[in-house]
């Protein structure tokens, strides 16, 4: 059966890989045509389009019309290449929108007058994903050759085309409907629900309520009507059934709402309504209420199922939260109470909270939201602060505050729950503003605090806009400025007579707003440019904060920079909710830093060389104190960044600072290798090929299997790659002669360069080792050393090296591309044949690890430190109008009196091309001081693990330490335990 299957496999792959006969150069001629002549017309109705100038515009499927470009080969013939692939010419298209209608036996008959509506189409249709818009010309091109369903619409009094529609579900009560039912007998009654008639009907989504009363006016050519939207959560059938019997009996009742608003449709109905039209104003709503955790329909996704969460107002039911926050917003244009839940009130009475709390459940990869608001909560003041509801202002509703008051609510939460608690609710009312919190992707801690902050902030000020605006003007109309005192004065006596004052109509008015918000714009300009004091850019930059970021969180910096050529100086104002403290400063880099230098005799080995730490150092510095103490020219030298058996960085400029490569490689060597030639002598056509020594061995007594153990740092040579392998093998043999099995010369006479001369077997015998290189290719390729394998796309490869006179390097490698800008040789040893002198590892500097921790003062004070702004961060100056290297210090002006730190631990890495965590030990305090405030410390935000797969922990202070690990709360014994954490991330501290 097996056998059977595969050849039933391979005959099908057999089919699909069969060769396709070629279009005829007629058709070819003509879908090149095709694609031209469509690319010039949807040129020119994007547009005319854009532009306004088109009143109608017609809807064409993007997915139909990709399918066509495939067909024609459009992208090909534009870029004026030649199509290729199996559906180019031979793809069957379907009707023109076949794929966004819907069947018109799903909807009401509508009138002429709205003929531009139709036909039906989906509901959920997004520009440019599903559809586009084009003008006739493109649609009268595409009739010519392809059979379609014709959707245009009519341009807005904005000139806008709309698409968006509302497909409700419609029962018209006429007087025949009434007729026929009535005249059905009672025991047939239920099975007459076609009577009714329910179908659809489509209109736009822009409508206002006034437009569908029109519309159903003109369909039942009756004036007065009464618009019914029939209770959600109830079904269909059942809905009918009600009304049939109703009708049937006379009682003429429904369970429903009338429909009575100014608002646009779409903000009252939605697709899944059903609506009833009432032309003679017979029916009556009968009071219903729904159960929770029984069957019924939710209001969101329309499934019906058990429904056990309902709105504040009980008249909205849903299945799940997610159903419900999906709604709010809709359910909010005709409910007060969308936003409020049923224990509102009784949350909005505590005043007193237990002093421990609850965790809060991961809701997929949201620990770092966790940890973040536990550490928040465990500040007094910040708890107080919300338990007074001092976060609303004058001008604030509920409802325009959610998040302010979902992050009120949050709090209380988890001070009262018995049990874990999920925050659901507060996550999605954030990822309204901010949607990557709304999704299950790891965030940064430290980036949640400053959206977080943002959006509160946010939310209040919004409100608050219109009264500041009011104030500043009144302000300014008090303010005197000096440039127009004089004028002033001439229209104040020229105003005297006046002053009795007659008001202003309201084209005059409208002009003296309009030089008020002009002049406001110029004060404030004014003010930010001439705050020359940190006391006024205070005052300026909490104009622009809500109380909650005021009282707690916003901290102001003053950065100056001095010109070392006029000596002038410029200050700038920056306020803050998170102080970063960079923890790769001078003050943990050691006094002296060892390098390496390796010499061009290989059996020399390597020395160490202590070079004195400045942050200013260059590496061609670095070169000449090292070849000072080697007495080597520096000019031989070449600068490398190594691991203890390959090179994975040349660094060919001396004019990089050492102090940054250093710390962007913290787990390699800085290595100097001794050339023999110059360095800036090597040409374009040599290469730089680092030689690894790896023996084949056990690695100790217990181990069965030999392993290919690297055995020292490797070993530099510099081929031309015009040169034969050979030379290549004669270089290594010169430096290893001695350690070579036989000791002779590896030339040959010339009588035999025709062919390789040595086999890999008498070239390893003749050695007492192998040389092998390390490579990849671009693509499928048969190796061009020894093997002759066929090595796949971007794989590794090891293969020995041919002896060869003939061919050139360049030969072998030009099929090959590297992972560096330089070529790896390896020399394999057999077990007891590797020389000793290639058994010496790297030292590695021990310095490092007994390195004391840094201290959270000091870094501080490296923050308000002075900074030279060199090479590409040179500053431009204003009266010198040229860069310069400046010299720039930050200052703390203003200290919040909730102080977060952040550490920043990770940091990008230029050669690693990705960011890298820094594991630095911080010795931070209980108690902080800064600029002469005490802080006491209440939160850390910890992060474990890897930049990738990490996991943050918050330790709170709760009149008790705890640890909060997502829903797992733990009482720790004391401060000690939370002091001198390797992984503190963020650290909340609180003013004394």
């Amino acid at each position: 059966m097996g056998s059977k299957r595969k050849n039933r496999r391979k005959q099908k792959q057999n089919k699909a890989f069969q060769p396709i006969p070629p279009l005829d150069n007629e058709k070819r001629n003509l879908l090149m045509i095709e694609a031209i002549s469509a690319n010039q017309l949807l040129t020119i109705s994007k547009e005319q389009l854009q532009k306004g100038q088109e009143k109608t515009a017609y809807i064409l499927s993007r997915h139909w019309f990709d399918s066509w470009k495939i067909y024609v080969g459009y992208e090909a013939f534009i870029k004026c290449d030649k199509p290729t692939g199996r559906k180019f010419g031979r793809t069957i298209l379907d009707r023109m929108n076949s794929d966004i209608i819907r069947p018109a036996d799903d909807f009401h008959v509508i009138k002429e007058q709205y003929m531009h509506l139709w036909p039906p189409v989906k509901d959920d249709l997004k520009p440019q994903r599903d559809y586009l818009f084009v003008n006739e010309g493109v649609w009268q091109f595409f009739l010519q050759f392809y059979e379609g369903y014709e959707i245009k619409r009519i341009c807005d009094d904005q000139g806008q085309f709309q698409f968006q529609v509302i497909q409700p579900k419609v029962i018209y009560i006429t007087q025949n409907i009434i007729q026929s039912i009535q005249e059905v007998p009672q025991n047939q009654i239920t099975n007459k629900k076609s009577l009714l008639n329910n179908l659809k009907i489509q209109v736009p989504a822009q409508w206002d309520f006034n437009e569908l009363q029109i519309y159903f006016r003109n369909h039942l050519n009756s004036y007065d009507l009464n618009i019914w939207v029939l209770e959600q959560s109830t079904e269909v059938s059942q809905h009918e059934l009600i009304i049939l019997k109703s009708i049937h009996g006379g009682r003429y009742q429904l369970r429903g709402q009338l429909l009575q608003s100014q608002l646009q449709i779409s903000k009252l109905i939605k697709s899944n309504n059903i609506l009833l039209v009432d032309p003679f104003n017979l029916f009556q709503a009968v009071e219903f209420e729904f159960q929770l955790k029984t069957q019924g329909v939710c209001f969101q996704c329309n499934q019906k199922t058990c429904l056990s969460i309902q709105c504040a107002c009980k008249r909205a039911f849903y299945c799940t939260d997610a159903c419900r926050y999906k709604d709010q917003e809709f359910h909010s244009n005709t409910c007060e109470k969308a936003f409020d839940s049923e224990d509102d009130d009784d949350m909005d009475q505590i005043q007193n909270l237990p002093s421990s709390g609850v965790g809060l459940v991961n809701l997929g990869n949201t620990c770092y939201m966790n940890a973040s608001l536990q550490c928040l909560f465990s500040s007094q003041r910040l708890v107080e602060f919300l338990l007074k509801k001092l976060y609303i202002t004058q001008y604030c509703q509920k409802k325009q505050i959610q998040l302010n008051y979902k992050f009120d609510k949050l709090m209380k939460h988890l001070y009262i729950s018995d049990s874990k608690f999920t925050p659901y609710s507060f996550r999605q009312q954030l990822a309204k503003k901010y949607p990557e919190f709304g999704n299950n992707s790891q965030q940064d801690a430290a980036e949640f605090l400053l959206y977080l902050f943002d959006a509160l902030n946010e939310e209040i000020m919004s409100l608050n806009k219109k009264d500041q605006h009011q104030q500043q003007i009144e302000e300014i109309l008090n303010f005197d400025i000096e440039d127009n005192t004089e004028s002033k004065q001439m229209e104040e006596s020229e105003d005297d007579d006046e002053e009795d004052g007659q008001q202003m109509d309201e084209e005059i008015e409208k002009e003296e707003l309009k030089q008020q918000k002009q002049l406001l714009l110029h004060y404030q300009k004014k003010q930010d440019n001439q705050a020359k004091t940190s006391n006024q850019a205070w005052e300026n930059a909490l104009k622009q904060y809500s109380p909650l970021l005021i009282q707690n969180f916003v901290g102001q910096f003053k950065s100056t920079i001095k010109c070392p050529i006029c000596q002038s100086e410029t200050d700038t104002f920056e306020t803050f909710h998170i102080l970063p403290l960079s923890i790769d400063s001078q003050q943990h880099v050691q006094q002296n830093v060892d390098i390496y230098v390796v010499v061009y005799d290989w059996l020399q080995g390597c020395q160490k060389v202590p070079i004195p730490f400045d942050d200013n150092l260059m590496v061609g510095e670095v070169k000449q104190i090292a070849g000072q103490q080697m007495k080597i020219d520096p000019e031989y030298f070449i600068a490398t960044m190594c691991t203890p058996h390959e090179i994975n960085q040349f660094i060919l400029q001396d004019e990089e600072k050492f102090s940054k490569i250093i710390q962007d490689n913290k787990n390699q060597m800085f290595v100097l290798y001794q050339l023999n030639k110059k360095a800036h002598e090597v040409t374009d056509d040599e290469l730089y090929m680092d030689v690894q020594c790896i023996a084949i061995e056990k690695r100790n007594i217990y181990s069965t299997i030999a392993e290919a153990i690297p055995t020292t740092f490797p070993r530099l040579l510099i081929v031309n790659k015009t040169k034969s392998s050979e030379e290549v093998y004669q270089m290594i043999f010169d430096q290893l002669k001695q350690y070579a099995a036989g000791k002779q010369n590896l030339l040959f006479p010339e009588d035999k360069i025709e062919q390789d001369l040595f086999t890999i077997d008498q070239l390893k015998l003749a050695l007492g080792f192998s040389v092998k290189i390390d490579f990849k290719f671009s693509s499928r390729t048969k190796c061009p050393f020894s093997c002759g394998r066929n090595i796949k796309k971007d794989i590794q490869h090891k293969c020995e090296l041919p002896y060869n006179m003939v061919k050139e390097m360049a030969t072998y490698l030009d099929c090959t591309y590297l992972r560096d800008p330089h070529s790896s040789l390896i020399l394999e040893f057999d077990d007891g044949k590797c020389p000793q002198v290639f058994r010496v590892l790297f030292e590695w500097n021990q310095q490092q690890k007994k390195e004391p921790p840094l201290r959270l003062d000091e870094l501080i004070k490296q923050f308000q430190s002075e900074e030279g702004l060199f090479d590409e961060n040179a500053y431009f100056c204003q009266q010198c109008k040229d860069f310069t290297y400046a010299m720039k210090r930050m200052q703390i002006c203003f200290l919040p009196d909730q102080l977060i730190i952040q550490l920043k631990r990770f940091q990008y890495s230029e050669f690693k091309g990705a960011f890298t965590k820094n594991n630095k030990l911080i010795d931070y305090p209980q108690i902080l001081e800064v600029n002469n405030s005490q802080y006491l410390l209440y939160g850390i935000v910890d992060h474990s693990g890897s930049l990738e797969n990490g996991h943050y922990i918050a330790y709170g202070f709760r009149n008790d330490w705890f640890e909060f690990n997502d829903e797992r709360v733990t009482k720790l014994k004391s401060v000690d335990d939370v002091l001198g954490n390797k992984d503190a991330y963020l650290l909340f501290y609180q003013q004394i």
